[in-house]
């Protein structure tokens, strides 16, 4: 017997929309924030937010300046510097 889903078919459709939405913001570089920025430990790259909702990778020196780099985003909650190629785990989330 097939279980009945408590998950309307608006809402259902509704959250297939959303996902859509965020798959296409990240793909334009708009940061979706289903997720931490990342900073390098290694060699400090790091990642940041421009008022207008753009994901950046910056150099702290260099602030504000879009390096046009991106951390690669590996298994397990790690992520890859696209500067030094060190890996490193996802900062833990804020509460």
């Amino acid at each position: 017997m097939k279980k009945k889903s408590i998950i309307s078919p608006e809402l259902r459709a509704l959250a297939e929309q959303l996902q859509a939405a965020q798959k296409r913001a990240r793909e334009l570089g708009v940061f979706d924030n289903t997720r931490e920025l990342v900073a390098c430990p290694k060699c400090g790259l790091e990642e940041d937010v421009t008022c207008d909702g753009l994901l950046v990778v910056t150099k702290p020196q260099y602030r504000g300046l879009d390096t046009g780099l991106r951390f690669k985003e590996l298994r397990g909650g790690r992520f890859k510097c696209p500067l030094c190629g060190g890996a490193f785990a996802a900062p833990e989330e804020a509460t």
